[in-house]
């Protein structure tokens, strides 16, 4: 079974910890990456090394750039990638 690989951009710890925490459970998805901030994840992102994010759980309000702002970001350079807010 082929895993969905998720990213979290999530600025409270006790959210973003708990969604970490219920996603793991499930066998078919796996967390690749976890950020507080659209700019934090924009930047881990750029490592080729980590595997392709398939979808993106997305803050509304965020510290620095809020999730809505963020989307015309990521979407620019990430156009494929799925987003949840």
């Amino acid at each position: 079974m082929e895993k969905i690989n998720i990213a979290i951009v999530e600025d409270d710890n006790l959210i973003r910890e708990s969604l970490e925490n219920f996603l793991c459970e499930h066998p078919s998805l796996s967390i690749s990456l976890v950020a507080e901030s659209v700019e934090l994840f924009l930047e881990a992102i750029k490592d080729s090394s980590r595997p392709v994010i398939d979808l993106l759980l997305l803050d509304i309000e965020l510290p620095g750039m809020t999730g809505i702002q963020g989307i015309y970001h990521i979407k620019q350079k990430y156009p494929q990638l799925d987003i949840v807010m």
